[in-house]
């Protein structure tokens, strides 16, 4: 007598593709995570010194741009364009300017 189970794999199960992107900037080094969720929603995560930023994709861009949401403490922003990206902070005043934090970043080649 043989057994079949018919559960899916951890695959198919799961909701959201994560990816881990290591870029070399100016400034040094830098990891994004990026998670798809397959309800379609974009979210990348980077890590600044102990703390993680998590944004959210904006779709009414040309740009790949992603977000994060503090209401009106500021918002950090992640632009990317194939391999190259650059992480930026832009303060809550009205004529803020945006700061970049890291720049001319490049995707490492996987090792």
């Amino acid at each position: 007598m043989s057994l079949t189970l018919a559960s899916p794999s951890a695959a198919e199960k799961a909701t959201t593709m994560v990816t881990v992107v290591a870029y070399r900037c100016e400034q040094g080094p830098l990891s994004i995570i990026n998670a798809k969720k397959v309800s379609g929603e974009e979210l990348v995560y980077a890590t600044l010194g102990e703390k993680a930023v998590q944004m959210s994709r904006l779709k009414d861009r040309a740009e790949e741009m992603y977000v994060s949401l503090h209401a009106d403490a500021g918002s950090y922003r992640w632009r990317v364009a194939g391999q190259s990206g650059a992480l930026s902070w832009l303060g809550p005043e009205a004529d803020a300017r945006e700061k970049v934090l890291f720049g001319k970043c490049e995707a490492a080649p996987a090792d």
